[in-house]
């Protein structure tokens, strides 16, 4: 999605709670340029299953 230009915000938010993501600065610049507002990952570091 973040390869084809007319995609740019298509999205409005992101808000990501209890998913097991990592990626680098390159990466996540993709998923941020296809979302016009915020990416917003929720996590807690002592959750053991993740």
């Amino acid at each position: 999605m973040s390869k084809r230009s007319e995609s740019v915000g298509i999205i409005e938010d992101v808000i990501l709670l209890g998913a097991p993501v990592t990626a680098s600065p390159k990466e996540w610049q993709k998923v941020c340029s296809v979302v016009s507002g915020r990416v917003i990952n929720g996590y807690c570091e002592t959750d053991w299953l993740l």
